[in-house]
């Protein structure tokens, strides 16, 4: 069994599907007693309180604007722990500086994991440096890597070039399921009536698709003014996509409610789940979107390894008018899930703590 593992990377522990893969890592290393140390780019007073509640330690590290200064640290920070695992949580192969650091300082077990299938940037010529960087190091991860995870396939095949293991972004489907009285309490308090409420979550980013999704809700308004769009997240792009809102007329038809720690309630209180991401991984909000039994309409960039109710809708995101035509015809009265008993098995909760589990070599 792994005892002591170091960790990379983790953020706050709310805005990203990498921080809630973690928190979820956590969990079960902490009831089979094993020690992890995180490496962060800034400590957040939460995080911190969180993880040293468990015994478990971070570290703050320089970013990867400065590679050498990261090595250094890193190498330090591995020959003083002693650790005898290294488990890098990335999405672009160049992110691997810790994985030289361990191979370097002769780690016996050295893990990445893949999390992302693009380059999350708007400048053109900055993604096609950042995937010509990608591809050079993506020999680098599978050489010196000595286990390696997927959140899917196509997030395998964009990290590594040899064998992968998939570990599903599983969720808690109780936590999520459909609840009329949390819909009812939620939507008073968000003073909501009869709206038809279509809802997205995510990172204000160009992953996400943020400006499109304004073009859609758009045209949704022309169609049926009697809708409202729940928008969740923050990010760089949040206060351009509000202006752009503001611009198209709709934004007093939106509430941007920010990073939510309500997101089952809020799923409850939405009647169509829309998600125009230009990639991913595999997204953990759509997993749970379905669990909460709402019809998604989503990005045809996305794996279909998501798939879990026959409520879905895959799209290209070029037309936003057919988005809006798709949403608006998948509304209906709200009911509970009904998921695919065979795929479900593969986001079970209980099915991801076992893999966890054999991750620490329990």
């Amino acid at each position: 069994m792994i005892n002591k593992m170091l960790i990379g990377f983790i953020q706050d522990g709310k805005h990203s599907g990498i921080d809630k893969y973690l928190l979820g890592f956590c969990k079960v290393a902490f009831q089979n007693g094993a020690r992890l140390d995180f490496l962060t780019d800034k400590i957040t007073p939460q995080m911190y309180e969180y993880l040293n509640s468990m015994g478990f330690g971070i570290f703050e590290i320089p970013s990867l604007k400065k590679p050498l200064s990261q090595f250094l640290k890193i190498k330090k920070i591995i020959k003083i722990g002693g650790y005898d695992c290294v488990y890098l949580n990335i999405s672009e192969s160049f992110n691997c500086i810790g994985l030289l650091a361990a191979k370097l300082c002769a780690v016996p077990v050295r893990i990445v994991h893949s999390h992302s299938s693009g380059v999350d940037r708007h400048n053109k010529y900055v993604r096609l440096i950042r995937n010509m960087l990608h591809r050079f190091f993506k020999k680098t991860v599978s050489a010196y890597s000595t286990k390696r995870f997927a959140c899917s396939s196509v997030a395998g095949k964009w990290m590594f070039n040899n064998d992968f293991e998939i570990i599903y972004n599983a969720v808690d489907g109780k936590r999520f399921s459909y609840d009329q009285n949390i819909r009812e309490y939620t939507r008073k308090f968000l003073g909501l009536t009869d709206e038809k409420t279509f809802i997205h979550i995510g990172h204000f980013c160009y992953q996400k698709n943020n400006f499109f999704l304004m073009d859609v809700f758009s045209e949704i308004l022309k169609r049926d003014k009697n809708c409202v769009l729940l928008s969740v997240g923050m990010g760089e792009d949040f206060d351009a996509v509000c202006k752009y809102a503001k611009k198209l007329g709709i934004d007093k038809r939106i509430k941007f409610l920010g990073v939510r720690d309500d997101i089952p309630a809020l799923l409850s209180a939405s009647d169509v789940f829309i998600f125009p991401s230009r990639f991913e991984g595999l997204s953990i909000t759509c997993i749970e979107a379905q669990f909460s039994g709402l019809p998604c309409v989503l990005s045809d960039a996305i794996s279909r390894e998501v798939s879990l109710s026959s409520k879905l809708v895959f799209l290209p995101t070029q037309d936003p008018g057919k988005w809006a035509e798709t949403a608006l015809s998948m509304y209906s009265q709200r009911q509970p899930a009904s998921l695919d008993k065979n795929v479900l098995k593969n986001y079970d909760i209980v099915n991801q703590q076992e893999q966890l589990k054999s991750i620490l070599g329990v």
